[in-house]
């Protein structure tokens, strides 16, 4: 497995990614097309040339970051390939010296707090109906060194 700076040639498989980890839930071209203009840190994990993930996040501000996107194909999930994209993210973004980093995760998303959680995120609190559907999200951060 390789992780690479996002390649706009990329696109295609990333959405059909999308669709399959999040559904109807999920970005769409426009709203991606959008993130990769706005938010500078988007990386890409590949096996044998095919997208099998990716995490796209970026600065707020001078001292704060957030991570907006992390999603691994089912088939490849649990086997190490979002600590590996979010082990590069948070790397890179020390280089800029920020004090917090912050995501939204669906409220009855157990594995994912508990795998935000396994790197230092706490629950912050919560922001009723976040979702499309009306689901609440729990707004997770972490304190940077």
């Amino acid at each position: 497995m390789e992780i690479t700076n996002y390649n706009p040639e990329d696109l295609i498989e990333i959405l059909k990614l999308e669709s399959q980890v999040f559904g109807k839930n999920g970005f769409n071209t426009r709203h991606f097309i959008y993130l990769t203009k706005n938010y500078e840190y988007f990386y890409v994990a590949k096996e044998n040339g095919e997208v099998i993930g990716y995490i796209l996040g970026g600065k707020i501000n001078q001292k704060e970051f957030k991570l907006i996107s992390l999603a691994v194909q089912p088939q490849h999930q649990g086997k190490k390939v979002g600590t590996k994209l979010l082990k590069k993210f948070l790397k890179n973004i020390k280089k800029e010296h920020p004090y917090l980093i912050s995501l939204e995760v669906r409220k009855s998303n157990q594995k994912a707090k508990k795998f935000y959680k396994k790197f230092g995120f706490k629950e912050v609190r919560k922001k009723p109906d976040y979702y499309q559907n009306g689901e609440d999200a729990i707004l997770m951060a972490k304190k940077l060194d």
